[in-house]
């Protein structure tokens, strides 16, 4: 997946931005809690707020967020700039493959033959 690093104008790194068309909220939610270190601050279920989930990441505070509450990108910040753990979000959100035989198997089971 591609990951893009923002800056902003004092040129520090607080900011990360990624499609949202391979994962859902939950999809990223559960991507994100597979990283140890990950943990839970606040989750909204109304898919109407544009933030939608609060973490730490090795006492860092972050912020998952979709712009408008229905756009194509999510964006997870912090108010700490040019932390590591940063970093270390953009490279695990970067690994993730999308599984196309995972929804071909699922597709196959909901098709009757």
């Amino acid at each position: 997946m591609k990951v893009v690093r923002h800056k902003n104008d004092d040129g520090e790194f607080r900011c990360i931005s990624f499609s949202n068309t391979l994962l859902s909220r939950p999809g990223v939610i559960r991507r994100l809690r597979k990283l140890p270190g990950v943990v839970e601050r606040e989750r909204c279920r109304l898919y109407g707020d544009c933030e939608f989930y609060k973490f730490q990441f090795n006492s860092i505070p972050f912020t998952l967020n979709e712009d408008w509450g229905d756009s194509s990108e999510f964006d997870i910040y912090t108010e700490i700039s040019d932390t590591e753990e940063l970093e270390i979000l953009a490279k695990h959100l970067e690994s993730y493959r999308f599984d196309s035989i995972g929804i071909v198997k699922w597709a196959l089971l909901l098709v009757p033959l």
